[in-house]
């Protein structure tokens, strides 16, 4: 990306399309496929509509035929050099990714794979599975999940740039968050971020809950506690250098994850905080969708601030 170049205020979604649209900038090789038969949506359409203008329609298509067929094909184009970015938004992807999980780990050990797939973390139906915790245990496939605008341009450049394969999985919550200021750049996989330092308690959350855990970190310093925020932005693979390097600073250890506790990220993290057990000063914790802890009245099993707070709390009153 340019020098300069900047992405304020931007949501999650354009911030994925300021980072394509940067990529193809550099490389010619860099080719946007959508499937046809994808359901329409008036925000994606309209970025395609403009970066076919900015780089020319050949690089922009819409392939016919099912995501899942799409997919394939945009893989054995990356395998001929090509690196394509597909957009299943809108798209059942986790039936798309599964297959292609096992042909990128094969793949892997003879050959790069460098193709990017553009996914909606919550697709349907609603309540369903997130996308980035199905895609846990599965090798072979990056995944990032960026907590905001700037972070989802620089980590699609950082993907589209790669050997791959790498699923950019964008939040709606994230979508309406407003980015950090300052100029966009390559952001690397599989490096995790401290978004607040702290010293009491290490808050780690997966996607669009880091600003929720930054509200909660801010409120809670009011009463004297110190928080440290932690964001993975890659959650396949973990930072869980930066991750359990923190819980060790502060001896406490909280993550927060906005999907089922079974198979999840926050899951992960709390099996891996084991090796550094002796370090903390408590047990520690893990707040997922369906296990609500602040009970703030609104009838919903969502990750809320109420519910890191109570997390925090519980944890500083363990030891």
């Amino acid at each position: 990306m340019s020098a300069g170049r900047s992405v304020p205020d931007t949501p999650a979604l354009a911030g994925v399309w300021e980072g394509l649209r940067a990529a193809m900038a550099d490389d010619p090789s860099v080719v946007a496929v959508r499937p046809a038969a994808r359901p329409p949506d008036a925000t994606t359409s309209t970025a395609l509509r403009e970066l076919a203008e900015a780089v020319g329609a050949r690089r922009v298509r819409d392939l016919p035929g099912p995501a899942g067929t799409v997919a394939g094909v945009c893989a054995a184009a990356a395998a001929a050099g090509l690196r394509p970015v597909v957009d299943l938004t809108g798209c059942a992807a986790a039936t798309v990714l599964g297959p292609l999980a096992h042909t990128a780990a094969v793949s892997a050990a003879t050959s790069a794979l460098p193709v990017v797939f553009v996914v909606d973390d919550w697709g349907e139906p609603p309540g369903a599975q997130p996308v980035h915790s199905l895609l846990v245990p599965l090798t072979g496939l990056t995944t990032v999940l960026p907590s905001d605008g700037h972070d989802a341009a620089g980590l699609t450049l950082a993907a589209i740039r790669s050997s791959g394969p790498v699923v950019v999985a964008r939040s709606a919550a994230a979508d309406h968050l407003p980015s950090r200021a300052g100029p966009a750049a390559e952001v690397p996989l599989g490096v995790a971020a401290v978004r607040r330092p702290g010293t009491d308690v290490s808050v780690v959350a997966v996607g669009a809950l880091v600003p929720v855990a930054l509200r909660a970190a801010a409120r809670l310093a009011d009463e004297g506690v110190s928080v440290e925020v932690v964001d993975p932005r890659t959650v396949v693979p973990l930072d869980l250098d930066t991750v359990l390097g923190s819980a060790v600073r502060t001896g406490r250890l909280v993550v927060c994850d906005d999907a089922p506790a079974q198979g999840s990220v926050a899951g992960e993290i709390v099996a891996a905080a084991t090796v550094v057990h002796s370090a903390l000063k408590a047990p520690p914790l893990r707040i997922t969708r369906g296990d609500p802890l602040g009970g703030d009245g609104e009838g919903d099993d969502t990750v809320t601030e109420w519910d890191i707070r109570a997390a925090i709390r519980l944890v500083l009153h363990a030891d």
